[in-house]
């Protein structure tokens, strides 16, 4: 188990694998990603604006930082709206996931009331 705390962000796995009697070694770098340097594109399906009282589609990738050179795997993210009043309306629960190498997308209805809208992730 890797440690939240951890600054690391780079370590790998060795395993070996014996059958009898060939041995074989394999080593595999593993990327660590810090949420706060997390990014996620996000690209709308309606030309870079979200359409209202419609259900809009939306597509994102995830980066484990923001070099945007290793991908990013997430489940069990949800999507949130705040309005002016910082009421919180929950769009989409814990539905959002990445698809492959990070990639994916979510649907949700527009309101013109949200002024703010954001993923949240859930510890797994």
């Amino acid at each position: 188990m890797i440690p939240n705390d951890t600054t690391q962000t780079l370590t790998s796995i060795a395993f070996t694998v014996t059958y009898e009697e060939t041995v074989q070694t394999y080593s595999k770098p593993l990327v660590i990603t810090q949420t706060d340097q997390m990014i996620i594109d996000f690209y709308t399906e309606t030309y870079s604006t979200l359409v209202e009282n419609v259900t809009n589609k939306v597509y994102f990738q995830a980066w484990a930082t923001n070099k945007r050179a290793d991908v990013y795997e997430f489940t069990n993210a949800s999507l949130i709206a705040e309005d002016e009043n910082r009421t919180k309306t929950i769009l989409v629960s814990n539905l959002i996931k990445t698809e492959h190498r990070g990639k994916g997308s979510f649907t949700f209805k527009h309101s013109a009331k949200f002024v703010k809208i954001y993923l949240t992730f859930t510890s797994q």
